[in-house]
């Protein structure tokens, strides 16, 4: 901070502050609540989404303690993630501190929510609820500042997580609590494998299904796998990320469903996906699909026969186990009665 200035009156007081990281006031009158009004402020980068839980300084304090706050910070920089606008209400109670009222901004997309911060026999206790819905959401899930992971006409994103700790020691591998996404009109961007949010959820595995199926369709012609609608929810507890019950997405050219479980602490995926694609006039990719060509051949054979189409739409599962960085897709033979 350069420059400070502080003024004190009976049941009063206004402290202003300006500097490269940190600049605005705190004021507060009577027993009022406390405002903070931040013109700008600065923190240090924050880990990786997968990172382990580091150490968490207020994990034993009592929020309680803390007065009721006002808070408003018109731009939060944390290493190169941007948040404007950001707005918080926090009621302080018996051993707790409650965020009523809990709004910022990160890269155009709007997030509302509401946070309580307990302390109960010795430890603290966090909940997050954060909802975003818009046709920014794509800016927001972000390898890094220049490269979103997808692109939409409109979404809708709820998380609603759950921790031991205050609300500095939140990492996903030791929260639990469910995650829900609704995406309309849009893309999966090709990212490669260094986009860790889709390997977590299997995006960059269901490309890996559709080029090797080689489908050549117009959705596919510009990088990345194009949906029609995408619908996922999926719960969260002890390191796991089970989907529940499924992630399904929608296609021009291909719908796509993905169930099971992903191993967030040892980074493994253990999923299943099926694939349905349709076949009317797509004899080659039907044997393809089926996983041999004389298959292929004897539907052509058959529909030949018969004067008709005996197949309108081609199901094909695949199996999916391995780690993030290197997963292993290998097809499940069609007429296999074995179940995962």
């Amino acid at each position: 901070v350069d420059k400070t200035a502080i003024v004190l009156r009976p049941q009063e007081f206004n402290v202003s502050f300006d500097g490269s990281e940190l600049a605005g006031r705190v004021s507060r009158v009577g027993e009022g609540p406390l405002l903070i009004d931040l013109e700008r402020m600065v923190l240090p980068e924050g880990g990786d989404l997968l990172d382990p839980p580091g150490d968490d300084p207020l994990f034993d304090y009592n929020p309680g303690e803390l007065p009721s706050m006002k808070v408003r910070i018109s731009t939060l920089l944390r290493g190169e993630t941007r948040y404007e606008d950001m707005d918080l209400v926090l009621v302080s109670g018996e051993s707790r501190l409650d965020a009523t009222t809990l709004e910022f901004d990160r890269d155009g997309q709007r997030f509302q929510g509401e946070l309580a911060w307990a302390y109960q026999n010795g430890q603290a206790q966090t909940a997050l609820l954060l909802r975003a819905q818009g046709d920014e959401l794509g800016n927001i899930l972000r390898v890094n500042e220049d490269e979103p992971l997808l692109e939409a006409e409109s979404g809708r994103f709820v998380s609603n997580l759950s921790w031991d700790g205050s609300p500095l020691g939140f990492s996903l591998l030791t929260s639990r609590g469910v995650v829900e996404l609704s995406l309309k009109d849009g893309r999966f961007l090709d990212l490669g494998n260094s986009a860790e949010v889709l390997r977590l959820f299997g995006i960059l595995n269901i490309e890996t299904v559709t080029r090797r199926l080689r489908l050549d369709f117009l959705d596919l012609v510009q990088p990345g796998v194009a949906f029609d609608s995408v619908d996922a929810k999926a719960r969260i507890a002890d390191g796991q990320l089970v989907f529940d019950p499924e992630f399904t997405m929608s296609g021009p050219s291909a719908s796509f469903r993905l169930t099971g479980e992903a191993d967030l602490i040892n980074e493994k995926l253990k999923q299943r996906l099926e694939v349905d694609i349709p076949l009317t006039n797509n004899l080659p990719l039907a044997s393809v699909l089926l996983g041999a060509p004389q298959v292929g051949g004897a539907i052509y054979l058959v529909e030949k026969a018969l004067g008709t189409k005996i197949i309108k739409v081609g199901k094909t599962d695949y199996r999916i186990e391995g780690s993030f960085a290197e997963p292993q897709v290998s097809l499940i033979p069609p007429f296999s009665k074995k179940k995962d």
